[in-house]
This record gives C-alpha cells, sequence and structure tokens, in this order.
C-alpha cells in the first residue's frame, strides 16, 4: 500500500514538470533547466542585467619609483683607512653635507719643512724690504742735501737700488707662492678624506665597511639619488604605452589613490636597437611627491568600444567549447549560446544571443 502511494505521488511531480515545460515559451538556442537543478540554484544564484554603454578595454601595468640623478661616491685619497659615516641610510642631506670620513696617512715632517721654510722666506722678504726702504730713505736725504751734479747720481743710485729690490722681491715671492701651493696640496689631500654630499637628496646605501679597514680606489662608500629628477617607470612589454598620452596612476597601500600621469618616454617611438621593455612617466601635478608612492599600477585604455551591450564576465560559462549565459525569465533559467566580443578584467562584450535589459544569473 505504502509503496503504491509513493508511485502515484512520483507520476504526479512528473506531470507537472511536464505540462510548466510545455506552457513555457522559448527560442530553439534555449535549453529549460530540469526541475531539480532549478531547484538547486534557486537559493545559491545572484542575477545581473545586459547592459549597454561604452565598454573600455584597459590593462594594468606594475610601475616604481626611479631617479635619473644618482649618485656613488668614492674617497679621492686611498692611501689611508675608512674612519667613519656621518649619516644613515634613508637621511635627507643637503649639497656640500660630509657623508664619511677616513684616515690620510701624510708624512709629519714634509709638513713640518714646508712652514720652516715658508716662514723663514717670508721673514727674509720682510727684512729685506724693511733694508731697503732705509736705503732708499738715505740716499733721497743725500739727494735733497747735495748740489749738483751728485744730485742726479743719487737719482741713479735710487733707480738701481729699486730694480735690485723689485727683481729680488719677484725671486722670493715665487718661491714663497710655490711652497704656499704646496701645503694647499696637502692640504687637499688632507681633506680629500672627507665625503660630501654634491647635491641634495636622498642616501640610498652605504658600504658594508668598518672603521680601520683599508680603502681599494674602486670601493664605493655611498650611494644617494636627487629626488628633483624622479619618475614613474612601468614595465612596457607590449609596447601599450603611447608617448605624450596621459594615464592614470593608482598607489597607496591598503587605500589605493589615483593620478593622472604623462608618458614622457615610450618604446614605441625608438627604434628596435634602443627599446628597453620600459616607459617612463611623470605625475601631472607636480607637488605630489612621487617618491612616497608605493604599489603603483598603471591603467592604459587600449580601446573604447560605444553601444556595446556588456556583462559581468563570471556570468558566461563554457561548455565543450561553446560559450553561454543562463537567462531568468519568468522564474525559469534558460541556457542561451552567446557570441562573445572584447573583454577586460571585469566585462565581456556580448554581440549576439542576449538583449539590453534582460537578467542574467551569475555564482
Amino acid at each position: 500500500m505504502l509503496r503504491s502511494k509513493r508511485l502515484v505521488l512520483l507520476m504526479m511531480s512528473l506531470t507537472t514538470l511536464l505540462t510548466a515545460c510545455k506552457e513555457t515559451s522559448y527560442k530553439s538556442d534555449d535549453t529549460v533547466m530540469s526541475g531539480e537543478e532549478k531547484i538547486l540554484k534557486t537559493a545559491e544564484f545572484k542575477t545581473t542585467t545586459v547592459s549597454e554603454g561604452t565598454f573600455i578595454n584597459s590593462v594594468s601595468l606594475p610601475g616604481n619609483v626611479i631617479y635619473f640623478n644618482s649618485r656613488t661616491l668614492y674617497f679621492d685619497n686611498i692611501t689611508g683607512a675608512f674612519s667613519k659615516f656621518y649619516v644613515k641610510e634613508g637621511d635627507y642631506v643637503k649639497e656640500g653635507d660630509i657623508l664619511a670620513e677616513s684616515v690620510v696617512e701624510i708624512p709629519t715632517e714634509d709638513l713640518l719643512t714646508i712652514n720652516l721654510n715658508l716662514k723663514s722666506y717670508q721673514e727674509e722678504l720682510e727684512e729685506h724690504t724693511s733694508l731697503y726702504e732705509k736705503e732708499i730713505e738715505e740716499l733721497k736725504q743725500k739727494q735733497l742735501i747735495t748740489q749738483d751734479p751728485y744730485q742726479h747720481l743719487y737719482q741713479l743710485l735710487s733707480e738701481k737700488k729699486k730694480l735690485e729690490f723689485e727683481h729680488y722681491k719677484r725671486l722670493k715671492q715665487k718661491e714663497i707662492e710655490k711652497l704656499k701651493q704646496e701645503l694647499q696640496m696637502y692640504e687637499v689631500e688632507m681633506n680629500s678624506n672627507r665625503i660630501y654630499a654634491p647635491m641634495d637628496g636622498v642616501i640610498d646605501k652605504l658600504a658594508y665597511i668598518s672603521e680601520g679597514d683599508s680603502l681599494a680606489a674602486d670601493r664605493w662608500i655611498v650611494q644617494m639619488h636627487s629626488e628633483e629628477e624622479s619618475y614613474i617607470q612601468v614595465t612596457d612589454d607590449r609596447n601599450q604605452l603611447v608617448y605624450h598620452s596621459k594615464v592614470v596612476v593608482e598607489a597607496g597601500s591598503p587605500h589605493r589613490n589615483e593620478y593622472t600621469a604623462t608618458v614622457v618616454q615610450a618604446d614605441h617611438i625608438l627604434g628596435e636597437n634602443y627599446k628597453t621593455g620600459k616607459s617612463y612617466l611623470l605625475l601631472d601635478d607636480v607637488s605630489e611627491q612621487v617618491s612616497q608612492l608605493i604599489n603603483i599600477s598603471v591603467k592604459v585604455d587600449l580601446e573604447t568600444i560605444e553601444n556595446a551591450l556588456m556583462v559581468d564576465r563570471n556570468a558566461v560559462f563554457t561548455e565543450k567549447g561553446k560559450k553561454y549565459v543562463i537567462l531568468v525569465e519568468d522564474g525559469v533559467m534558460k541556457k542561451r549560446y552567446v557570441t562573445l566580443g572584447h573583454e577586460n578584467s571585469t566585462t565581456i562584450c556580448i554581440l549576439d544571443g542576449v538583449s539590453k535589459g534582460q537578467e542574467i544569473m551569475i555564482p
């Protein structure tokens, strides 16, 4: 008796399902989903509508901040040993600031000899100058109290004395200047034990070096850059960025901000031998600090299509190589095969198979 009741109920359910299918009108390429599948999906799916508008096919390219004005700094004098750093990585420095120092070995006896000779020459010149001035004064006095023809004689003696002194003075000053130049060279050599910032900028990296380490000619000490010449470098292997075009730059973490930028260098205008796979941008708002931008991505619009039919790309399914969507009409789900056009990361254009405003299931 119980078995007979179950059979009756099963027949009634099948009759109801067949009647509903016959009453539903649909195109020849529609497939009405089974009652069991419809019941299972009803509680799980959401829907969206086919929209019509402007489709923009865009890509997102990774970018990072680079600085064209970067410097690697060395010690001019390499005869000494490293002493200390005056800065640390990340410091902002001004032109002329001391960055690092080393100890330069200069023989003290050489400096002592030069200083003694310089002092001796200067004292000798002062002494001869004083003696000359005294002799000239005496000759002038004799010239005043002497009658002709001897006045002319004292005048000649004065001119001769003057010529002799000028010759002596030139030689002695030349020797003094030579000694001063030697001292200046030593002073420059002693000052070369310091590295100074050649520009305003930021310290990128310091060499791994300790106090007392000997210096080598090819050993760099400090790397730095100037923030005045900063660019956004974009990986652009497919030459998708166009010179002098406007693009949108997204940056920040966790919050993303948008900026507009101009392409100032792109591979598509370069010869094959000069292509680098990189493009460079400058922010249009020069007040923005490019150096503070992190997690940079550049949005590039490749093409724009007007009056396009579009759906969420998640609403398109594949079966045996064919694309289809699931229409929802009057509570009934229908499989509708479609012809697709362009697509981007979120949206697909549909060329045929659906109409504007139709409701489509999405997972």
